[in-house]
C-alpha cells in the first residue's frame, strides 16, 4: 500500500474514532474518597447512584478564583454531580471552586478525618434561603403522607384531609432537555429554606404546630430578619410533611441498597390516641443504625392481624422489596404482638 493511501486510511480512522460517542461511565465508589464527594441519592429499584454532593461545598462553600472578574454574584448552592459521570468534571469543579482546600484534602492521609469535624466553617446568611428541591416516590407521598399519617378525627382540614395533604406536592413535569420524567415521583420544592429549617428544628424540639408558628413569628420580630418570611400553622404543617417525605425517601434509598434489615414493634397511647411504634435496624459501612421509623395511629381493635396490616402497608410504600429483606421482627412480648400471621395474609400484603 502506498504512503498516500496509508495516510488516507489513518486520517479516516481518526475521524471515525472522534465521531464515536464515548460510553457513559458508571459512578465509581473510589471517587468519594479521591475527590471528597458523597453519594446523595440512589435509584430505589436498581440502587444506582443518581447524584453525589461535594463535601467541600458543604464545609467551606465555593471559592471561585475568578471572583474579581465575575459579573454576576457567585452562587452559594452546594454542587451536586449527576450522570453522565465524568471524573474530569468533578476534578475541574474541585480545582476551580476549592483550589486551596482541595490541595489540602489531597495531602491529607486520613481523608475521612478531613470532614469529621462537626464545625462547619461555611454558613453564609445569603445562602439560607436558597431553594431546595427533591424527588419523592409516589407511594411515600400518597400511601404514607396522604393516608397512614392523616388524622381523620381532627377538626383541622390541614390534618384530616387527604386532598390538602397531597396538594402541596407536585407531580414531576419536564424541565429542560434530558429531564428525568419518572411519573412515579413527586417534586418537593421549598422556596424559603431558612423558614423550613426553623420549622424542622422547633418541631424536633417538641413544639406543637401552633407553638412553632408563634415562636418563629417572635424570632422574626426580635431579630428583624425579614428572610424568615410570614408563617402560619398551615405552613408549619406543610414543612412537617415535606421533611417527613424527604426523610422517608432517604431511608427508602438506603434500604434499597441493603440486603437485610430488622424492625421492632411496640404499642402505646398518647393523648387518648393509640399508636404502633416501629423502629428499624440496619447496618451501613459496618455501623449499626437504630432509627425510629414511624408511630402509626391505630383506630381499630389491636389485633395482631390489624397491626401486621398497618406495618405491611407502610413497608410496601417505603421499601417494596421488604419481604425479601426483612430478617427479624421483635416486640415487647405482648400477646397480641406474638401471634401467628398466616402465610396467606403475608403474601397478600
Amino acid at each position: 500500500m502506498s504512503d498516500p493511501i496509508r495516510v488516507f486510511f489513518y486520517i479516516k480512522a481518526a475521524i471515525v474514532h472522534s465521531m464515536v460517542k464515548p460510553k457513559t461511565k458508571r459512578f465509581q465508589q473510589a471517587w468519594e474518597q479521591k475527590y471528597g464527594i458523597q453519594v446523595a441519592s440512589r435509584d430505589s429499584s436498581s440502587g444506582n447512584v443518581i447524584s453525589a454532593k461535594c463535601l467541600l461545598c458543604v464545609k467551606f462553600g465555593r471559592q471561585d478564583q475568578d471572583e474579581t472578574s465575575r459579573k454576576r454574584k457567585l452562587t452559594a448552592n452546594i454542587q451536586f454531580f449527576k450522570a453522565p459521570w465524568r471524573s474530569e468534571n468533578i476534578e475541574n469543579h474541585m480545582k476551580k471552586q476549592h483550589q486551596e482546600h482541595y490541595q489540602e484534602y489531597k495531602e491529607e492521609e486520613n481523608k475521612k478525618a478531613f470532614f469529621a469535624s462537626s464545625v462547619t466553617t461555611f454558613q453564609p446568611l445569603n445562602a439560607a434561603n436558597e431553594s431546595l428541591k427533591m424527588l419523592v416516590n409516589k407511594t411515600i407521598v400518597e400511601d404514607i403522607i396522604g393516608d397512614l399519617l392523616l388524622d381523620p378525627d381532627s377538626d383541622d382540614q390541614n390534618l384530616s384531609s387527604r386532598e390538602r395533604a397531597l396538594e402541596i406536592f407536585q407531580l414531576q413535569v419536564e424541565d429542560g432537555e434530558g429531564a428525568d420524567m419518572n411519573p412515579e415521583r413527586y417534586l418537593i420544592s421549598i422556596r424559603n429554606n431558612l423558614q423550613f429549617t426553623l420549622v424542622v428544628k422547633y418541631i424536633g424540639a417538641g413544639l406543637s404546630f401552633r407553638q412553632c408558628s408563634r415562636v418563629i413569628t417572635d424570632t422574626k420580630e426580635a431579630t428583624s430578619l425579614a428572610q424568615i418570611g410570614n408563617i402560619n400553622i398551615s405552613k408549619v404543617i406543610t414543612s412537617t410533611r415535606y421533611i417527613c417525605a424527604m426523610a422517608y425517601q432517604m431511608i427508602s434509598d438506603t434500604l434499597g441498597s441493603l440486603w437485610a434489615f430488622s424492625i421492632a414493634l411496640d404499642g402505646g397511647t398518647k393523648s387518648n390516641v393509640s399508636y404502633l411504634d416501629v423502629r428499624i435496624r440496619f447496618s451501613v459501612q459496618e455501623t449499626i443504625h437504630n432509627l425510629h421509623l414511624v408511630a402509626i395511629p391505630m383506630r381499630e381493635s389491636h389485633t395482631g392481624d390489624y397491626m401486621f396490616r398497618l406495618v405491611a402497608d407502610f413497608l410496601n410504600a417505603l421499601c417494596p422489596s421488604w419481604k425479601a429483606k426483612l430478617i427479624g421482627v421483635s416486640s415487647d412480648g405482648a400477646s397480641n404482638m406474638t401471634g401467628h400471621i398466616s402465610w396467606r395474609c403475608f403474601t397478600s400484603a
